[in-house]
């Protein structure tokens, strides 16, 4: 493999790469929405208010990818032509 190019092959010469605009996100749960949700169990905020915070939100959704699709190449290499995602159910 090429230092100078990804595990594709494909050059990193030439490559722009934008700011991460997130980059500072530590993952933590936004106040607002701790609060909102606080409001909501207790029955002092609406569900369309609560869903009005949301909107705002960014969360973690975990997925897992299977292969949809797979197939074989002339070198005998299994690639996939397709991926299936799921979401992870997360009780608690």
């Amino acid at each position: 493999m090429s230092r100078d190019a990804d595990s594709a092959g494909q050059p990193w010469q030439g490559r722009h790469f934008e700011p991460n605009p997130s980059a500072a996100d530590d993952g933590s749960a936004p106040e607002a929405f701790l609060d909102a949700r606080r409001a909501f169990r207790r029955g002092d905020l609406s569900l369309s208010a609560l869903i009005d915070v949301v909107r705002d939100c960014r969360f973690l959704i975990p997925l897992v990818a299977v292969a949809g699709e797979t197939g074989v190449t002339a070198e005998g290499h299994l690639v996939d032509k397709s991926q299936e995602l799921s979401i992870i159910t997360v009780a608690g």
